[in-house]
């Protein structure tokens, strides 16, 4: 059994217990909606660089970006697959037992349940048996925890926690952010830049370690390990390449435009003479995968 998101609340008020989370809601709604505008803020940015960078339009940047937040937030409930980046659940299922109340959060972000442990109304009552005691816990406090929830756990026949208690949702509304609220987001040109030179270099060795020589006989040699080939590439990135980088962040630098309003909601159109904007005329081509 392993119960690393148990809390217990200090109150055995099942009413007062139900006034606190709702007070904590907000908080987790205003933590949600910064994640949600951070994540359409460096998707639109994303496509936007990458139009500029390889020559080719990119059309309401803003707008793709917020269906692909949707569209992969409706995946992982219908296919129920974890996808933690846009993932903003977060809910706790309460479990009155014996004349105190207990609770299991549910969250792909542990900061968040971290928070709410920090309450001064929630106590730590986490438990499990794949590990030993934390040190500041006897074995006898320890072996009691695991009777509790082993009783909370009974109430079902199938030992299935939520069918023992009763659950708070605290799922954003869903609600669409100003533009203003995710230009605040934008990361800045240098980091976009020292990213971009980091791919680029990297894509470059992994196609470098995923040739396939030709042998002696004729036959072109075993294929290569995908797999190891990405970490190698990435640590070569790193390190061997880093002089590499440097030199493509110098390059990249000068072609990524200011992010602006216009930018976000209407993205870029290929002029007539080939180029994206006049940020990328005259300048030093090359393409990014």
């Amino acid at each position: 059994m392993s119960l690393g998101n148990g809390i217990r609340f200090r109150s055995t008020d099942l009413l007062e217990v139900h006034q606190q989370l709702m007070a904590f809601r907000p908080v987790i709604a205003d933590l949600a909606e910064k994640k949600e505008t951070e994540f359409l803020a460096r998707t639109a940015v994303r496509s936007i660089d990458k139009a500029i960078l390889k020559g080719t339009p990119c059309n309401a940047p803003l707008s793709e970006a917020l269906q692909e937040l949707w569209d992969r937030q409706r995946k992982i409930v219908t296919t129920r697959k974890r996808d933690p980046q846009i993932d903003m659940e977060f809910k706790v299922l309460v479990l009155p037992w014996a004349g105190r109340i207990y609770g299991l959060v549910y969250s792909e972000r542990g900061e968040w349940i971290d928070l709410l442990r920090e309450q001064d109304w929630v106590e730590d009552f986490r438990y499990w048996t794949n590990a030993d005691a934390p040190d500041d816990m006897s074995h006898e406090e320890w072996d009691e925890r695991g009777c509790v929830w082993g009783a909370i756990l009974e109430q079902d026949p199938a030992r299935r926690p939520g069918a023992s208690g009763m659950t708070a949702d605290f799922m954003p509304d869903g609600g669409i952010p100003q533009v203003e609220d995710v230009l605040r987001f934008v990361p800045t040109i240098d980091e976009r830049a020292r990213k971009w030179a980091f791919e680029r270099v990297r894509a470059r060795r992994f196609a470098t370690l995923m040739e396939r020589n030709t042998m002696d006989d004729g036959t072109l040699e075993k294929e290569k390990d995908p797999i190891r080939a990405v970490i190698e590439a990435a640590e070569f990135a790193e390190k061997e390449g880093a002089p590499q980088v440097e030199a493509e962040f110098g390059r990249i630098r000068l072609l990524l435009p200011e992010i602006t309003r216009e930018l976000l909601l209407d993205g870029c159109k290929v002029s007539p003479d080939g180029g994206v904007s006049t940020i990328v005329e005259n300048a030093q081509s090359g393409e990014i995968a």
